[in-house]
């Protein structure tokens, strides 16, 4: 099910997105079920690492914590970290890195984006089960969608009103994901040459993200 955005509407409202949420849930009769919901890559910090093998699981989330602390660009009392035991970004195409440590990619998020969408969730009367990120959001529908395609290399790309997304994946796999800001014009609100230029802008950006890929 879906349902439209009204044009007014403040996505910065935790409020009034809650509540468009709520009455939503409530016709599609289900108020109490918990929701999923993804942050965009442009809000979230992706960072590859390989840490040295450990015996628990506990052990290797202080290692990640420790290890992101170093290199996040803000403090680490202002972000939620969490990470996946994964090999992105051609960490596990080293020779001997596979056998020495852990692949690891860490995703960290700054507290008020987290914040921002309990309050959603708060606003729409529900519990927010998991926070996710687009990108892996994506990657799912297209397993759902394209499942004979998902061992060949994809790319995808996820136009907003205010961004784009480009992801490739390999094999199943994330492999690379890079947000790109530019404005979209709506529906029926934009001439031919804003079209246009539209267009060319994210056709820019998509062979900005592929090369930087490659």
């Amino acid at each position: 099910a879906t349902a439209d955005m009204p044009a007014d509407l403040d996505m910065a409202d935790a409020q009034a997105i809650g509540a468009l949420i709520g009455r939503t849930l409530d016709q599609m009769k289900l108020r109490n079920t918990a929701i999923i919901m993804s942050v965009p890559r442009g809000q979230a910090v992706l960072k590859p690492l390989v840490l040295p093998p450990v015996a628990s699981t506990s052990e290797l989330a202080a290692m990640v914590q420790y290890q992101a602390e170093k290199e996040l660009a803000f403090r680490p009392d202002e972000a939620v970290v969490d990470f996946t035991l994964e090999s992105h970004y051609g960490t596990g195409q080293t020779s001997g890195q596979e056998s020495e440590g852990e692949n690891v990619l860490v995703a960290a998020v700054r507290r008020p984006v987290v914040e921002y969408y309990q309050a959603i969730a708060l606003a729409a009367g529900t519990k927010l089960l998991r926070l996710g990120l687009r990108p892996y959001a994506n990657m799912r529908c297209m397993e759902a969608y394209a499942r004979h395609e998902m061992q060949a290399r994809l790319a995808l790309v996820d136009i907003t009103a205010d961004e784009a997304e480009i992801d490739v994946i390999e094999s199943g796999v994330l492999t690379f994901s890079r947000s790109a800001v530019l404005k979209a014009p709506a529906p029926g609100e934009a001439d031919e040459a804003v079209v246009r230029e539209a267009v060319a802008a994210v056709a820019s950006e998509v062979a900005r993200s592929l090369q930087s890929y490659l």
